[in-house]
């Protein structure tokens, strides 16, 4: 703002003239006070004209260079204030939307820094004022766990997170929004859930009980009045059985011995932290054999055991055409396969028979010998307990035969394997061995001989050759690598050669052939 004073009257147009504008003090017609009002600080007020009429002003009022605002932040709301007047007041508050009030109130969407600007408009300038905004609001983390036997699942009721990240207390965790999860095993776990964003992080823990029911089963198996039982129980931690005769266990798998082959209700009570739970049986006994026997393997051999009540003679009977008069023989059979074995006792109640099958079977063992000559595979079979061979000769064919003969058709290193079969296993011997087979000759063909400048050479058939020429005292005065695709007729400069007698030499993988060759210059 500007005080202007003339001594003449002024114009309509030259009022808007001088409204916004500055005007030389010096040059403007009649003006005799003209008080700028920009000293910025101090309270004498200085005349620009030509008449220096200073003023004072007693608590005086220096305007700011631009009209500033202060906010207020709750959560997502933002309430601004603007410290001071203006004709007008646009506001940009960052997110793309704007305000013409002059103490707006504002709710952004998301948390972030934004740049809120303010813009004033007087008669004659326009004044920006910006600052930023800060929306951040710390997440809060909260969940509901869902329990179905050992699975678990999660209901996610956290605020404001960008980020979850779930330990399960059993060493496992997730970063999903609502992970499921399965316990291995019962138990008391602490689950946490953090959550995090830019402001910040929360966790929430809570602790859920793993807890299922034990179901009770069992099975057995009845060897004369001796029943052993087997567990089938799940989730059990604690069992009592009861094994109807007046004797009870604590253990998992007992051994029990009846007195008497009667029937007996048995009850296995299973425990844990959760609940208990029963399984009844009837176990039926069965009266003593009079005639049994057991038997093992050991290495070929088979170690029979007289487990017959009171037996005062034994005769065993072991399905190959042998037999024996010990109580506890021990047997080898020569030839795998299926017996039936028996033994019959005599004891002061009669004679008793028991059989039982018994299958002999050893594992197979491979191994052989060879002979290699110029690339024939010559095979000896050393193997043991065989009835089949499947040979692999490492170039694509295999045989059946026990002791087959194999051509190679080019020389190098192959890997042999022989595997030995019988009805019980099989085995695998490998060798490595190495096929040698000679260079095969070929009739070398060239013309002209004599040669002038070229010389042309009949490749019987593809391969990689080397061409050499050497002269009669042995020395290399040419020599040439390359592949030759297929039968072809080579045509070798020999112009740069001086007239004599050589020897031209050809190899390959396979072939080799040398010729002398003349080389006449007309």
């Amino acid at each position: 703002d500007e005080l202007r004073f003339w001594n003449r009257a002024i114009s309509s147009v030259e009022i808007n003239n001088f409204m916004c504008d500055s005007i030389n003090p010096q040059s403007a017609e009649g003006l005799v006070g003209y008080w700028r009002m920009d000293e910025g600080s101090g309270d004498t007020l200085f005349d620009a004209s030509i008449m220096g009429f200073d003023g004072y002003i007693n608590g005086a009022v220096h305007n700011l260079e631009s009209i500033d605002f202060s906010f207020e932040v709750d959560q997502y709301m933002v309430q601004f204030y603007t410290l001071g007047d203006a004709d007008s007041y646009h506001w940009d508050f960052g997110d793309g939307n704007s305000s013409s009030e002059k103490d707006p109130t504002h709710v952004y969407d998301s948390i972030g820094v934004y740049n809120a600007c303010l813009t004033t408009n007087g008669i004659c300038e326009q004044m920006v004022s910006c600052q930023e905004i800060v929306i951040c609001i710390e997440p809060s983390a909260v969940f509901v766990a869902y329990l179905n036997d050992f699975e678990i699942s999660f209901d996610q009721l956290s605020q404001y997170a960008l980020d979850y990240y779930w330990d399960f207390g059993d060493g496992y965790i997730s970063t999903e929004y609502n992970p499921t999860h399965t316990y291995d095993s019962i138990g008391t776990y602490t689950v946490c859930l953090t959550v995090t964003n830019d402001c910040g992080q929360d966790t929430y823990c809570q602790n859920v009980n793993i807890c299922v029911d034990p179901i009770a089963d069992f099975t057995y198996n009845i060897n004369n009045l001796q029943v052993s039982f087997y567990q089938l129980s799940q989730y059990a931690d604690e069992y009592l059985w009861d094994f109807g005769d007046g004797n009870y266990s604590y253990d998992p798998e007992p051994v029990h011995i009846y007195e008497n082959p009667e029937n007996y209700i048995v009850c296995l009570t299973v425990f844990n932290d959760c609940g208990t739970d029963q399984h009844y049986d009837t176990i039926m006994g069965e009266p003593p054999m009079m005639c049994n026997f057991s038997f093992i393997f050991d290495n070929g051999m088979i170690y029979f055991t007289d487990e017959s009540l009171n037996s005062t003679s034994c005769y065993w009977d072991f399905g190959d055409g042998t037999n024996s008069t010990e109580q506890n023989p021990v047997h080898q059979y020569e030839v795998y396969g299926l017996y039936n074995c028996c033994l019959t006792i005599e004891n002061d109640d009669g004679i008793f028979t028991f059989c039982d099958s018994v299958f002999y079977c050893e594992e197979a063992r491979a191994e052989f010998s060879f002979e290699m000559q110029e690339g024939l595979l010559t095979t000896s079979d050393l193997s043991s307990k065989t009835d089949t061979w499947l040979w692999d000769f490492g170039d694509g064919t295999t045989s059946i035969q026990p002791e087959p003969l194999h051509k190679y058709e080019s020389s190098g290193e192959y890997t042999v394997c022989l595997t030995s079969s019988n009805p019980c296993s099989e085995d695998i011997f490998c060798k490595d061995i190495l096929a040698e087979l000679p260079e095969k000759a070929f009739d070398l063909r060239f013309y002209p001989n004599p040669a002038n400048d070229v010389l042309r050479v009949d490749i019987p058939e593809d391969g990689q050759y080397r061409i050499s020429i050497f002269d009669y005292h042995g020395k290399s005065v040419y020599t040439n690598e390359l592949f030759i695709p297929g039968r072809s007729i080579y045509e070798l400069d020999v112009s740069t050669l001086p007239s004599g007698v050589y020897i031209f030499d050809l190899r390959s993988d396979n072939l080799s052939e040398r010729k002398k060759i003349i080389i006449c210059r007309l």
